[in-house]
């Protein structure tokens, strides 16, 4: 008797841990355990940033050179130089350029240069030129207008006879030098003393300047007033404008194609060193755009993109991929432009 009971207890201890055991592989308790802490750590170690709404500005890199501009050669001189100017030197409207034959040649300010003796009687828009700068020189303080009158007369004699020569009251076209604005900077001097019927100099603008050369399709993207940014080659960086756009000009047969050229104002330039430089031209977008910074995006295999929006469900944090549709990007952001986001969201940027 007592070997049976030994039998049957053993039996049934037996079929007690098959039991247990069988319900263990099929319960699988530490599977639910890896897969708690795997959705644990999908959620608590994700680091997520809210969606914004703000501005985004982007930028175009071009390159470019700070210096005075393109040197324009004065007009060739009417008899034989007898003074010349120095590179360097800064001249405003009034003052001389060079000598002519001993007589000094003045800087005036026009559209167009001047071909003609003018005197008492003569008339046209030359004349309203000369009498324009002969009162921006403080020689005439009457009606700017397109006749030559005894008051115009008067202030040609007390010009002259500041200049040192005859006082006629005939104005001649030699004693000027016409610019389309003043003051001038002598760029570099080309004539020599002694020769006649030759340019004495060149000239620029007397400020410093950013020139960068457009390709076609960056001719239709930059915008006078357009706001940019320079790097200049010790890091620093000044902020200016566009201020013109020059055109450039197609290839021909005889001549290469001249590309344009963006022309930009920095402050702080005049203490910058003459060379090249980077500049970012930047494009303000819509000033209340959904912005997603560029780490939270998720390329798919169509060529889309989607972000990881963290979302509670049932009490429980969850991440879920959204398709989005992007916009303007820029170094750092992007613009979403559609998507089952909104501002606040919290999307994930790494785990």
């Amino acid at each position: 008797m007592r070997t049976a009971k030994k039998v049957v207890i053993g039996v049934t201890a037996c079929l007690l841990t098959a039991l247990a055991l069988g319900g263990m592989l099929w319960w699988k308790p530490w599977n639910a355990a890896a897969a708690g802490a795997d959705e644990q750590s999908g959620t608590s170690e994700a680091v997520v940033v809210p969606l914004e709404r703000g501005t985004l500005a982007t930028s175009t890199k071009l390159t470019g050179r700070i210096s005075y501009g393109d040197p324009i050669a004065l007009p060739a001189s009417a008899g034989m130089l007898t003074g010349l100017p120095e590179a360097g030197m800064e001249i405003g409207r009034g003052a001389t350029v060079y000598e002519n034959e001993g007589r000094p040649v003045t800087l005036m300010v026009g559209a167009r240069p001047f071909w003609r003796e003018l005197s008492v009687g003569s008339e046209g828009e030359d004349v309203r030129q000369l009498q324009q700068n002969l009162a921006d020189m403080g020689y005439y303080d009457y009606y700017v207008g397109d006749k030559y009158d005894w008051y115009t007369e008067q202030a040609v004699k007390a010009w002259q006879k500041d200049l040192g020569v005859e006082k006629t009251g005939v104005f001649l076209p030699s004693d000027v030098v016409v610019t389309s604005a003043a003051p001038v900077r002598i760029d570099r001097v080309t004539g020599k003393l002694g020769e006649s019927g030759v340019s004495p100099a060149t000239y620029t603008s007397p400020e410093r300047q950013i020139s960068a050369p457009l390709t076609s399709g960056l001719e239709k993207e930059i915008e006078v007033g357009q706001k940019v940014e320079v790097k200049l080659t010790d890091g620093s960086v000044l902020e200016g404008e566009v201020t013109d756009i020059i055109p450039g000009k197609p290839a021909t047969g005889e001549e290469e194609e001249v590309k344009a050229q963006a022309i930009i104002r920095a402050e702080g330039i005049e203490d910058a060193s003459p060379g090249e430089v980077r500049i970012a031209a930047i494009h303000e977008g819509d000033s209340d755009a959904l912005l997603v910074p560029i780490t939270a995006l998720l390329a798919n295999a169509d060529g889309q993109y989607a972000v990881e929006v963290k979302r509670m469900a049932n009490g429980q944090a969850t991440i879920v991929r959204v398709p989005v549709e992007i916009g303007r990007v820029s170094n750092t952001k992007a613009e979403i432009l559609s998507g089952d986001v909104a501002e606040g969201d919290n999307v994930v940027v790494s785990r």
